[in-house]
């Protein structure tokens, strides 16, 4: 993905040419991207930044940090001007959602960006934003109280330019996800660099906007033209997904396509080429149950093929064969084998092998927004695709007048488990986040994972944060008789697992002998053994 290759390419740049790097990422993607080794190594020098859009924000401007109001003040903010405003008495507040947000930022405040009738966004939500437009602006304002929405504070940098303290040299700026911010944002961004390359000809400021449009989620106003860029670079290898992955999902593109031509938009960028593919892969595979519930106990079935058990004993493992499950929306279910995302929470990320649930649900005719949803969301899956369908999902894509499935495998529930599951997918970074609890409550069961410590070092788990671990970890295996511990024991070759055991069962000397054989290999890990039991 172009996220990967500009990321290495800006460690590249930091590493050999010395260049000031500020990579600004959304946020889900940064807790993944602060894994790379190369990232973790440019990170410290202080001439490396891996930052979201608000940390940048603050970065070049500290006063943002305190009145940027968060979505969540922004949504109440509009919930309470439609209240009060006497001419939308015919909108429940309680049916705005972020998503009115946006759009009303974009298109009913933002009034300096001109000719947005043609964008397709607009053209979809049209009579939407007909009624928000209603909404009263100054109670907006009285909403957000002392605070300043999104589009407030672009106004104010692009009005008032604020740079970052760059050391000498050159810098290089990337945005990611670019499509997916207000086009005010992005321009406020640009001026302030050009600013700064006027006022600063020997250490110049390069940047860069990495987006594609057909993967849109959320209803901006960008739009590729009123930026004005240079110097285009187009990336046409596709190197995440399988030629067969690809033709399915460039059928939402072509729906997108239609539907846009019927709302009289600019026109969207062409299909992805799946020729351009590394591989052909396998087809995509289609279960099709009698209803949506059906589709649950499907997903709670394959979940089952997970459970840890005694002779399950590497958490990696596990981690890396939960299910990933995308959907429209979020699931009611939950089950630590399964890993449920929805377009905001996959985007920038892959998977060797994904399963689409409820992703077709709905009851009117698919609509422009979840069309670029949906082709996001399917193209996350590298080798393996299952599509998991109601009768309710075939007839609203039905409406569409376009069979989707023509060129799929049909797959019985026995056939499709096997073969999401005989396929190794990935550690879901998201998930190490919750590692903690889940190793502690292996600790319950006496049977330890053998990478317990691998998985805390992935954490980023070190320190009086290890050492609380570790004393949580032994009060729990203290419920378990000694003789159990001792035949765990002998299972285990880890030392640092070992003396776990040991301090466990208040052998310290021995915990002690076996730190000992960490002393040459590993100092720093037998210092702090020591400094444990002790």
């Amino acid at each position: 993905g172009k996220t990967v290759c500009a990321t290495l390419f800006a460690c590249e740049i930091h590493r050999e040419n010395q260049w000031n790097i500020m990579l600004i990422v959304p946020d889900a993607l940064k807790k993944d991207i602060a894994k790379y080794s190369e990232i973790q190594q440019a990170r410290m020098q202080d001439s490396f930044s891996l930052l979201t859009f608000p940390e940048w924000l603050y970065q070049v401007n500290p006063e943002f940090e305190n009145c940027l109001a968060s979505p969540e003040e922004e949504l109440k903010a509009l919930r309470e001007a439609v209240k009060r405003t006497y001419q939308v008495r015919n909108i429940n507040p309680r049916d705005i959602v972020y998503r009115d947000v946006l759009l009303y930022q974009c298109f009913v405040l933002d009034t300096e960006n001109q000719n947005q009738t043609r964008n397709a966004v607009f053209k979809e939500n049209q009579s939407q934003l007909e009624k928000l437009a209603k909404i009263d602006k100054k109670f907006w304002f009285k909403g957000l109280s002392d605070k300043k929405s999104r589009l407030d504070v672009a106004i104010e940098l692009k009005e008032n330019p604020s740079l970052a303290k760059f050391k000498s040299g050159n810098t290089l700026v990337i945005i990611d996800e670019a499509q997916d911010y207000m086009l005010c944002e992005l321009q406020a961004l640009l001026n302030s660099y050009k600013i700064w390359n006027k006022n600063n000809p020997d250490n110049q400021v390069y940047v860069w906007f990495l987006g594609d449009l057909n993967q849109r989620i959320v209803p901006t106003d960008f739009d590729w033209r009123q930026l004005s860029l240079e110097n285009p670079i187009s990336l046409e290898k596709n190197y995440r997904n399988s030629r067969n992955i690809i033709e399915f999902a460039n059928q939402f593109l072509d729906l997108a396509k239609k539907l846009n031509k019927r709302l009289k938009g600019r026109d969207l960028p062409s299909t992805v080429n799946s020729k351009s593919a590394f591989d052909i892969g396998e087809k995509v595979r289609v279960l099709k149950c009698d209803s949506r519930e059906d589709a649950l106990n499907f997903l709670q079935q394959i979940a089952g093929e997970y459970k840890s058990g005694e002779n399950k004993r590497y958490l990696l493992h596990d981690l890396a064969n939960a299910v990933k499950v995308i959907t429209h929306d979020n699931l009611d279910i939950s089950d630590e084998n399964l890993v449920i995302l929805n377009a905001e929470d996959a985007k920038g990320r892959e998977f060797e092998a994904c399963v689409a649930v409820d992703l077709f649900a709905g009851n009117k005719e698919p609509s422009l927004e979840e069309a670029f949803q949906w082709y996001t969301l399917l193209t996350r899956a590298r080798s393996r695709l299952l599509i998991v369908i109601t009768p309710e999902e075939l007839n609203r894509l039905n409406l569409s007048q376009q069979d989707f499935f023509e060129n799929c495998l049909n797959i019985d529930s026995q056939l499709a488990i096997s073969w999401i599951t005989e396929l190794a997918s990935d550690v879901d970074i998201s998930q190490i986040s919750n590692v903690k609890q889940r190793l502690l409550k292996r600790c319950d069961s006496g049977h330890l994972y053998w990478d317990t410590y691998l998985a805390l070092q992935l954490a980023g788990i070190e320190g009086d944060e290890l050492y609380q671990w570790e004393k949580d970890a032994i009060s729990r295996l203290k419920k378990h008789k000694n003789e159990d511990l001792i035949s765990e024991l002998n299972n285990i070759h880890h030392i640092s697992l070992r003396c776990l055991l040991w301090r466990t069962m208040e052998f310290s000397w021995q915990a002690v002998i076996e730190a000992l054989e960490l002393q040459k290999t590993d100092f720093n890990e037998y210092e702090r053994l020591l400094w444990s039991v002790a």
